[in-house]
């Protein structure tokens, strides 16, 4: 039997393995975020266990949800995202994350993440939502495919008082492992393009979201990790006000998530 090359031998012929899936929280954001595109399988599987062993590692298990920061989007970052429609300066987004344990399956997340009415399962969070598939769900939900993609246009209030509209591009991934078993579920959204606001005293530009949803215990880890910039004329860019409005909302959604998690919707 041939015996297998040696590293040194397939690094020089430039065959290098890929690199190992981070371990810390902050990496596995950025990582994740890039491989919902990528789908190298085994680098998510990895990474999906460097997430919960990180978990398990920090005190958080059996906790309330923790939020926290993320480090800046880079430039190379924003412009490997196909959604956008422009090319932005990511540099003034906020980076933020929360994690938490969930008490439904993966199956009952993916359930509530593909349900085309929002409005109806977070009831308040939109003024208006409306969803397009851009592929079947039909096929996650029968388990004939891994993945599907939809577009939403979102009404809101912009700063609790102006109208704003946006769009979200959205990719759905599931992960199995080499049994077949699914080992994460992958979700990133991205505004392709700037808000639409009713006021010129302020703007909301840019948003990226990375999810990720894993098998734990009876339930689910979800981590949910977003990078948005937006400004009020005169404020002070550098402000804690955005990071801390951002994590709030995170934290808000998840308690609201682990609610119909419980209840249903």
């Amino acid at each position: 039997m041939r015996a297998p090359l040696p590293a040194l031998v397939l690094f020089a012929l430039g065959c290098r393995p890929p690199d190992p899936a981070p371990t810390q929280l902050d990496d596995l954001a950025h990582f994740f975020m890039a491989q919902v595109h990528e789908q190298e399988h085994e680098r998510i599987v990895e990474g999906a266990a460097n997430l919960e062993a990180w978990f398990e590692a920090s005190g958080l298990a059996g906790g309330e949800p923790e939020g926290g920061s993320l480090s800046d989007l880079t430039q190379g970052e924003a412009d490997a995202l196909e959604e956008l429609r422009w090319s932005p300066d990511p540099e003034p987004c906020a980076g933020v994350y929360v994690i938490s344990e969930l008490s439904c399956d993966l199956d009952t997340a993916a359930a509530i993440s593909l349900e085309p009415d929002q409005l109806e399962v977070f009831e308040g969070n939109y003024k208006a939502y409306e969803r397009s598939w851009d592929s079947d769900p039909e096929c996650y939900v029968d388990g004939s495919c891994d993945a599907v993609d939809w577009t939403t246009v979102i009404e809101d209030n912009f700063v609790l008082a102006y109208d704003m509209s946006y769009e979200m591009a959205v990719k759905l991934r599931r992960t199995r492992d080499d049994e077949g078993q699914p080992a994460a579920m992958l979700i990133r959204s991205v505004m392709p393009e700037e808000a639409d606001e009713t006021v010129d005293v302020g703007g909301f530009e840019q948003s990226y979201h990375i999810e990720a949803y894993l098998p734990h215990g009876s339930g689910t880890l979800h981590f949910y990790g977003m990078w948005s910039y937006g400004w009020i004329a005169g404020g002070d860019p550098d402000s804690s006000f955005w990071a801390n409005q951002y994590r709030d909302g995170l934290l808000e959604f998840e308690a609201q998530l682990e609610d119909v998690c419980v209840n249903g919707w």
